[in-house]
């Protein structure tokens, strides 16, 4: 019961929130909690990152892109834990770095933050700019390699990965058909007075 959900595609969360009038949160409203109101920089109980603070991949591993990376295995559990193994941020949400991936609502676009400030938009950022992917084989790509299709962005990192992807600010894309043991979700309650993409 205090288990992360996880093994869940993005179309089963969007699917799940729905069906109890909620909603997956938005990159910005994802962000905006991860930074626990005070730009912290890991989304975790204080905005620093360490073995004690997140279920990452919390060692160096092997390659430059990973040499800044504590270097302390003992920490690293390699597998999901209960919800609450670790401390609340301020605003008391548990494990925004780290266990699973959590799916967003926002179709994923490399220069979204441009595209806003070029455009004006200031509130509740969202973009809704995107083409379901087909499921018949035709979608390639993955983590490691180009996608051929438009992806749906996932936020936090997982048990597995590694330290740069427990930034409040890291993006991460995937396929809304893909999910797997570190795949899951979040869901949050709106107003329905919130309006989307609003300027000054």
């Amino acid at each position: 019961m205090d288990w992360p959900a996880a093994h869940i595609c993005w179309y089963g969360a969007s699917a799940f929130a729905e069906h109890y009038d909620l909603s997956l949160a938005t990159e910005a409203e994802w962000e905006y909690a991860a930074s626990g109101g005070k730009q912290f920089e890991y989304a975790t109980s204080d905005g620093t990152i360490g073995c004690d603070k997140a279920n990452y991949k919390c060692f160096a591993t092997a390659g430059p892109s990973n040499a800044n990376e504590p270097n302390t295995p003992d920490g690293f559990v390699g597998h999901k834990l209960p919800v609450g193994s670790y401390p609340p941020n301020p605003f008391g949400v548990f494990d925004l770095a780290g266990n699973v991936w959590e799916s967003t609502l926002d179709w994923y676009r490399k220069d979204f933050y441009q595209y806003c400030v070029d455009n004006n938009i200031v509130r509740n950022p969202l973009n809704l700019d995107g083409e379901e992917p087909p499921m018949d084989g035709t979608a390639k790509g993955g983590a490691r390699g180009g996608y051929t299709h438009d992806t749906r962005t996932k936020r936090g990192g997982s048990y597995q990965y590694h330290t740069a992807t427990c930034l409040t600010t890291y993006r991460h894309k995937t396929y809304p058909f893909r999910g797997n043991d570190h795949h899951g979700f979040r869901v949050v309650l709106r107003p329905s007075t919130i309006v989307f993409n609003g300027g000054e």
